[in-house]
């Protein structure tokens, strides 16, 4: 009897409780975006080469990308969408870097992908 009563409370309680709670991390949607920029003393065509080339090496996987424009879009490690864009002078350049976590992922530890890229970029 009492393990049947308790099994009803315990039951009636779980409709109450938020499923989240209990995830081992965040989800994605919970996460805010992070942005950087980086100042690099080369020419832009020069930097759109490095930049492309340091994010393909994270790993990711580019999904969009413009040479003419100088605009990098990609998908690291599955589960951060990063947009990088680069504007400049014909001897310097800037690269923004914009990162979200895609609302579906679940986020164990720190958001470091966009300090790790931007220290790749600053080699």
């Amino acid at each position: 009897m009492r393990l049947l009563l308790l099994s009803l409370c315990l039951c009636g309680l779980a409709g109450c409780l938020d499923p989240l709670a209990f995830l081992p991390g965040r989800l994605g949607a919970m996460v805010p975006p992070q942005t950087a920029v980086v100042e690099l003393p080369t020419d832009p065509a020069t930097c759109y080469a490095k930049a492309y080339r340091e994010l393909a090496a994270m790993p990711a996987r580019i999904v969009a990308s413009d040479p003419q424009l100088y605009e990098i879009s990609a998908l690291v490690k599955e589960a951060v969408f990063f947009h990088v864009a680069i504007a400049g002078a014909p001897t310097t350049c800037t690269v923004t870097v914009q990162a979200n976590v895609l609302p579906n992922k679940l986020v164990t530890g720190e958001f470091t992908e966009v300090h790790d890229y931007v220290t790749r970029l600053r080699l």
